[in-house]
């Protein structure tokens, strides 16, 4: 039997510790979305209320009151309308719609506000409700609309005039 002495003989070996692979990089860039107003939101005219009451226009168009004791909507009205808005940009993109708050808005005359309170939207996409705020640009131009409507706030105090305000509405890619 022979036995083998090995003194002194010692191997290293090194692990490879550094891999290296390359890795694609892009990007897309999206059409700027475009907001355009086509038409204000109108309550129209209106009877001195006698007690509170809410008037609301639908995103439809369509006006109504909650305490038809107080206030008396005229019919021969044409200038009720919800807030009309076309949207342009990256076609097949969501959107989403962000609406004034409860207290953000209201009208004046003078020094009386009147709150307009409860927007809600109505967009192709999505349908009406305020859960629902967003819309899809379809076509080949990537384009959409929607209308907006709200309440506006009544009380005995309120005094005849004609009442002007503004509100903001914004859309951003989803």
């Amino acid at each position: 039997m022979a036995t083998f002495l090995v003194a002194g003989l010692t191997s290293t070996v090194m692990a490879q510790n550094t891999v290296t692979t390359p890795s694609t990089v892009g990007a897309k860039i999206v059409t700027v979305l475009i907001l355009t107003n086509q038409n204000g939101l109108n309550f129209g005219t209106i009877s001195k209320p006698n007690g509170p009451a809410r008037v609301t226009v639908t995103p439809d168009g369509n006006r109504t009151v909650d305490n038809a004791g107080a206030v008396k909507l005229m019919t021969a009205d044409a200038t009720v309308a919800a807030s009309y808005y076309k949207v342009t940009g990256e076609q097949d993109y969501v959107y989403s719609i962000t609406l004034p708050g409860q207290t953000d808005v209201s009208i004046t005359n003078g020094t009386i506000n009147l709150p307009v309170t409860d927007f809600t939207v109505l967009s192709k996409y999505e349908g009406t409700g305020v859960a629902n705020k967003k819309g899809m640009l379809k076509g080949a131009l990537g384009t959409d609309e929607f209308k907006v409507g709200a309440t506006l706030n009544l009380s005995n105090a309120t005094v005849a005039g004609t009442y002007t305000g503004s509100f903001n509405v914004s859309v951003t890619y989803d």
